[in-house]
């Protein structure tokens, strides 16, 4: 059933499917566990020789993009880090994500 609204169900997103969606349809193959957990080295090592420990994530983007061997888009990887990486790593003891600085703290 429709509403003269359009075609949107009580209990889907407005923004469209939802992250994780299999009708969703991305350009960009999905990150494999072993990139993730090779991002997520990377990134502490960032943070450890931080001056402060404090990581901007746009350094972060440019250094995975930098290391990573296959050819990864910026936006695809500032995505990712923003919507499950970087949320994965402040769940680890000393380290705080600031999504609206776009920062990375560790607290050492």
């Amino acid at each position: 059933m429709t509403c003269h609204y359009g075609p949107h169900r009580a209990d889907s997103s407005p923004d469209g499917p939802a992250a994780g969606d299999e009708s969703a349809t991305d350009d960009e193959p999905p990150l494999t566990d072993a990139q993730r957990r090779e991002w997520r080295r990377w990134i502490l090592e960032a943070v450890g020789s931080a001056d402060a420990g404090v990581v901007p994530v746009d350094y972060l983007v440019d250094l995975i993009v930098d290391r990573e061997p296959e050819a990864v888009d910026r936006s695809t990887v500032r995505a990712a880090l923003a919507e499950t990486v970087l949320p994965a790593v402040d769940r680890e003891a000393g380290l705080e994500y600031d999504a609206d600085r776009e920062l990375l703290i560790g607290y050492a």
